[in-house]
């Protein structure tokens, strides 16, 4: 099975539901992986019998149970609450080296490049043709989980980030230095 993975929290439950309906009418041998501290607002009857696993999620085991996703979702709706959430889901799929496939809201726009290092599906109809393209096909998920893991290397590792950091915070230092 190609598995399909969210992870999210109560309150981002219910956004899965927009893609939930969708999956079972792929062709192609998928699985339903979901992470979260509850199951609540989680609508799986739509899933029929689509293998599902639901995985209490936690700081110790996040990371090794989302490197077992093939594909990382992320439907969000766009609303003033989601504009201001933060990439992280998708820079965690990325750079796992797992197609993100996000909704085009904040600033997953300017993380993921459609189609050359992610997905930004815009319609439902979207959806649907990004996943089953992906499901079906394991070189393109290789391709674009390669393309997002280089893309959070070159733009948004520790290592670039860290010494721009420290350089910020010694040179806001030095200033209140010399104003004092």
């Amino acid at each position: 099975h190609i598995t399909i993975g969210w992870t999210g929290s109560r309150s981002t439950n219910p956004y899965l539901n927009e893609i939930l309906p969708l999956l079972p009418k792929i062709h192609a041998p998928i699985a339903v992986k979901v992470m979260s501290e509850t199951m609540a607002g989680i609508d799986f009857t739509v899933l029929g019998n689509l293998p599902r696993t639901f995985v209490p999620w936690s700081p110790e085991t996040e990371i090794v149970e989302t490197a077992t996703f093939d594909i990382g979702v992320m439907p969000v709706p766009e609303n003033r609450f989601t504009q201001g959430k933060c990439g992280f889901k998708a820079l965690q799929y990325m750079a796992l080296g797992i197609p993100a496939v996000c909704s085009p809201v904040g600033v997953n726009r300017d993380i993921i490049h459609d189609e050359v290092d992610g997905f930004l599906p815009r319609s439902r109809d979207d959806w649907f043709q990004t996943i089953a393209r992906l499901a079906k096909d394991p070189f393109l998920r290789e391709t674009v989980g390669h393309a997002g893991r280089r893309r959070v290397e070159q733009a948004f590792a520790l290592a670039l980030h860290g010494p721009r950091l420290v350089q910020a915070v010694e040179k806001a230092h030095r200033g209140l230095r010399k104003s004092a």
